[in-house]
């Protein structure tokens, strides 16, 4: 097999497979919510923000959900565009997670792929992450939105807290702190992989 299709395959399951673990991270936002200050419960209290936290990763996961509907606060017809693109993008990482590991799981199963392969492609696309990490740690603002203006072709992620309430609660802390989970598990996953294929004389 090619390496450069090998590549693709590796960079985009450990990519998607870190996405879907930190998008699902247990209490994730609900620690998010415990270390913001209380000027941002005079309206809503903690718990109401995060059940309405809960509707949306519930919106956002479930693709056979057609509307976004919160308890508590209220949501503009920008949080509604935005969070539907948001949404579709949530179903192409999960579907980019199936179609990459059954891909890879295939090939496992008739040994089409070597362990050197695997060795070197896996260690490739680490230190390749580590490097854009880097960058982007240095200059997170600008990364930030870059990411919105690649993948998103309006500016409804420039939310306005006058209107959109729900953006007081997400601040650039808590995106960086996905960033850093997602970069985390991501190299985590091709240094486990790297390293099992680095200790036994076996094919993928």
């Amino acid at each position: 097999m090619k390496k450069s299709m090998l590549f693709l395959l590796f960079f985009v399951f450990a990519l998607s497979l870190a996405i879907t673990l930190t998008i699902n991270f247990p209490g994730l936002l609900k620690i998010n919510l415990f270390f913001q200050s209380d000027i941002n419960f005079q309206n809503w209290s903690r718990s109401q923000v995060n059940q309405d936290f809960r509707n949306l990763m519930g919106y956002l996961n479930n693709p056979f959900q057609k509307e976004l509907v919160f308890d508590n606060l209220y949501v503009s017809d920008r949080d509604i565009n935005h969070f539907k693109d948001v949404k579709f993008l949530f179903q192409i990482n999960y579907s980019l997670l199936l179609s990459t590991s059954s891909i890879l799981l295939y090939l496992n199963r008739k040994k089409l792929v070597t362990r050197d392969q695997v060795r070197e492609i896996t260690s490739l696309i680490k230190w390749m992450i580590i490097s854009v990490c880097v960058m982007a740690l240095l200059f997170f603002d600008k990364a930030f939105v870059l990411f919105h203006q690649v993948f998103f072709d309006n500016d409804d992620w420039m939310f306005d807290y006058r209107t959109d309430p729900i953006i007081s609660f997400l601040p650039e802390t808590f995106f960086f702190l996905c960033f850093l989970l997602i970069v985390t598990i991501s190299v985590s996953t091709l240094t486990t992989i790297h390293h099992l294929f680095n200790k036994e004389e076996r094919t993928l």
